[in-house]
């Protein structure tokens, strides 16, 4: 079972590490996309405002034209810059169509890139919390050892309590044959008397 286990677990890690790696790269190249489409599209747009407004000068320069070769010229003007205005302004719309899928499509990298951080940022913490948790047991674990160790000390001196009565008892028995030898001496002094009293 803990083998299962320890499998189950480096699957999810290798799992998460390349969820995050392919969410992370994924937004880089789609933001590159994006911003070099929206260079595209802010030059197209620069060359739309400029060409309208160099007809609006050629249209001002036609009101105010006196001759007529002078109105020629400013027409044959107008009429090369407006293919210009159009094909300036296809531009950009096609640039624009381009650029909208793609912010979508980064948008939702961005959304999947912070989902796999906060997940980073959540597993931490709750490997920070088993970690103090773990600690935690290892002190309480040391402070029972130590709590045993000094109940043993503190019933140490019983045992030498005990060694004392054993030490006491062999005195007693010690001092109990000199009290019989005592008793013995005593006896034979009364023997002695009783035969000295028969003599006289």
């Amino acid at each position: 079972m803990p083998r299962h286990v320890t499998k189950a677990e480096q699957t999810f890690q290798q799992a998460r590490k390349q969820f995050t790696q392919t969410a992370n790269r994924t937004a880089k190249t789609l933001s590159r996309e994006a911003s070099k489409l929206g260079r595209q599209l802010k030059q197209a747009n620069a060359r739309v405002q400029k060409t309208r407004k160099d007809l609006v000068k050629a249209g001002e320069r036609l009101a105010s034209a006196s001759t007529a070769n002078a109105r020629r010229q400013i027409e044959q003007r107008i009429q090369k810059l407006k293919p210009i205005l159009d094909r300036a302004r296809k531009e950009a719309d096609e640039y624009r169509k381009q650029l909208k899928p793609i912010q979508d499509d980064l948008r939702k990298a961005r959304d999947y890139l912070r989902k796999a951080s906060g997940i980073d940022k959540a597993l931490a913490a709750v490997e920070r919390e088993w970690d103090k948790a773990a600690a935690k047991r290892g002190k309480k674990a040391t402070g029972k050892k130590k709590a045993s160790r000094k109940k043993v000390a503190k019933k140490a001196p019983t045992r030498k309590k005990s060694t004392k009565k054993k030490a006491s008892r062999k005195k007693v028995a010690k001092k109990a044959p000199a009290r019989k030898k005592a008793a013995k001496k005593k006896a034979t002094k009364k023997v002695s008397r009783k035969k000295v009293s028969k003599k006289r």
